[in-house]
């Protein structure tokens, strides 16, 4: 509309909305059924010394996964061009649920919600924003939130409960001695992020330290 035209300075600009892969100057053997090329979408490897990312391997998807992909493609272009291995890139763990987690160890704080405008506002003005963002306290203590899920926090609980001095504590964190281990599986209730989880392994119970503890 005339009248609202403004300008803004930006350090850069992506411009990705309806952007599509151009493919023509690719072989038909390189193009899967949905016109996008044929990698190993864990390290963007094609073949000889061809490797490709992004939306060209994906199909459409977010800036910032094209954005890590190409981060991953540019070093296993290295290393292959210095005859090491690919890394691979990395999967998300599986999700654990809110009963596996002691939320008795965290504090309890209500979610920090942005500010929005009233409906006479919004009506009053259309240069307001209606829904406005949180301050950089609000995003720090929203980050506080987290409950790290699955992960270990080093935070010890582990080996202070622990009645029979089956879990050590090493410079990298706490490591379980199994020898000394009767299963009263207190480490695994106490812990707070559900690192701990139990399992049987040839009809013995055993707990087993999760993803990323040691």
């Amino acid at each position: 509309m005339e009248g609202t035209e403004f300008s803004r300075e930006f350090d850069a600009v992506i411009k990705a909305v309806g952007e599509v892969p151009d493919t023509s100057y690719l072989p038909p053997h390189l193009l899967d059924e949905r016109g996008v090329i044929r990698a190993d979408r864990d390290t963007g490897y094609v073949g000889g010394n061809i490797f490709a990312g992004g939306d060209l391997v994906t199909g459409p998807s977010f800036v910032a996964s094209a954005m890590a992909f190409g981060r991953l493609v540019a070093e296993n272009i290295i290393r292959h061009l210095e005859g090491r291995e690919l890394v691979r890139a990395s999967r998300p763990e599986e999700p654990i649920g809110i009963d596996q987690i002691n939320t008795a160890y965290f504090e309890h704080v209500p979610r920090n919600s942005p500010p929005e405008l009233g409906p006479r506002d919004r009506l009053a003005s259309l240069e307001l924003e209606e829904v406005g963002g949180l301050s950089r306290e609000e995003v720090v203590r929203e980050a506080d939130r987290c409950l790290s899920c699955g992960h270990c926090l080093k935070c010890g609980i582990c080996w202070i409960y622990c009645p029979d001095n089956t879990i050590r504590w090493t410079g990298d964190g706490p490591e379980v001695y199994y020898d000394y281990c009767k299963g009263c599986v207190i480490c695994a209730n106490e812990c707070p992020t559900g690192t701990i989880s139990i399992a049987r392994e040839y009809g013995v119970q055993r707990h087993a330290p999760a993803q990323n503890c040691g």
